[in-house]
């Protein structure tokens, strides 16, 4: 008869310092990791439940809603057509601009034009040179706009909801409140979310964003919004010049203009599924990797605290797993480092994952999330690839390059 015995060593637990340290280590890592992920998704999952205890039936503000419409104004048509048939009791308008080139967004608005008064259109010279064409675009749409409120999105996007103007422009009653910020949703041209190669690292990237701007925002301390569902009043862009501060970046419209104007008692961030607009691109890796660059570039004159507590997160996870191989190794050839180890692991990965595809399906629509944490670890060396990549691409980001 074949008796097995097992060494007593395996369940002995290691009381050595070097372990003892490393466990704690890792301990008040995975604690600190928690605590920072989860409190802002919980925030952002919070404030998109807000919408069930909101009461906008009284007075709404008018409203002008300025739509800038670039080469990619294939979907113009749909998109003016979901504002149009906003659930809205208050006057609004509608100011295109257009910066195409050419007649397709003209006939677009003339044939609407003729069933609706509020549409308007104005056009951006062609021969616009070493200026940001964007903002240009936008500072026609304000210039031309009627109405104090106004609220901005671009001709690729199209609006799920007949309640989004709505819900962004009720902030507006409040007179203390002059920035709204939105969010957009990314899709393909297919309706979807974003799906194919390398949409998880997309889908994360876009998430572990909006915790930084979105999450500030909900705090108070307002970083940046987003070009496609942006509101703000009328007599702030003029009262700040406009962009003058940036004239001579192509960007900075959505980010380094609304750290500008927006601070912890004029900024709301509305992020109700109502409020969110979808925004297609018909090249979701291309899109995503010159938003990322562009991002990465006038990121440097935000406000770095933002930044490093994201930051800080990828750090934590790192000594939590250097702290536990230490343990793992100095505590051999017991088998209680390894458990603790994966216990710890698990305490992290579920709670965070969970809360993670929640969040993930309010604002993209997807069931991302059991590959965050890993996502999170790797993430310092891809921000290095990715600021080389807009160091190397500099120029381009200014408007004589």
């Amino acid at each position: 008869m074949l008796v097995m015995s097992v060494d007593p060593e395996f369940f002995l637990v290691p009381l050595t310092p070097v372990v003892g340290i490393s466990v704690a280590a890792a301990f008040i890592a995975a604690v600190y990791v928690l605590a920072v992920v989860l409190l802002r998704l919980k925030r952002i999952l919070n404030a998109s439940r807000a919408v069930k205890n909101r009461d906008d039936d009284g007075e709404l503000p008018p409203v002008s809603v300025v739509v800038c419409s670039h080469a990619d104004s294939g979907r113009l048509r749909q998109l003016l057509a979901d504002i149009l048939d906003q659930d809205y009791n208050a006057p609004f308008e509608i100011v295109v601009v257009n910066d195409e080139g050419h007649s397709h967004t003209d006939d677009i608005v003339r044939a609407l034009q003729v069933e609706h008064r509020n549409l308007f259109i104005t056009f951006l010279p062609d021969d616009t040179r070493s200026l940001s064409r964007r903002k240009l675009a936008i500072t026609l749409g304000v210039k031309a706009a009627h109405h104090d409120c106004l609220l901005l999105t671009t001709s690729n996007c199209t609006i799920p909801s007949r309640l989004w103007l709505r819900s962004m422009a009720r902030h507006f009653v409040d007179k203390s409140v002059e920035v709204v910020i939105g969010y957009g949703r990314h899709c393909g041209n297919d309706e979807t979310p974003d799906h194919g190669h390398g949409s998880g690292r997309r889908t994360f990237d876009r998430l572990r964003s909006a915790l930084l701007w979105v999450g500030s925002a909900l705090v108070g301390k307002p970083l940046r919004g987003t070009a496609c569902n942006l509101a703000y009043r009328r007599s702030v862009f003029f009262k700040h010049k406009g962009f003058s501060s940036a004239l001579h970046l192509n960007y900075g419209d959505d980010d380094l203009f609304v750290n500008e104007i927006a601070t912890a008692y004029n900024c709301v961030a509305e992020i109700s599924p109502d409020a969110i607009v979808d925004q297609h691109e018909s090249d979701m890796a291309y899109s995503h990797r010159a938003e990322s660059l562009r991002r990465e570039f006038t990121s440097a004159m935000l406000p770095r605290a933002p930044f490093r507590l994201m930051g800080s997160v990828s750090v934590a996870l790192w000594i939590w797993l250097l702290a536990s191989v230490v343990s793992v190794v100095y505590g051999a050839p017991s088998i209680v480092p390894p458990i603790v180890a994966v216990v710890m692991f698990a305490g992290m990965w579920i709670p965070v994952s969970l809360m993670w595809r929640k969040v993930c399906a309010v604002l993209e629509g997807g069931r991302q999330g059991w590959s965050a944490l890993f996502l999170w670890l790797v993430q310092p060396i891809r921000t290095i690839g990715r600021r080389w990549s807009a160091w190397r691409r500099r120029r381009s980001n200014f408007t004589w390059g």
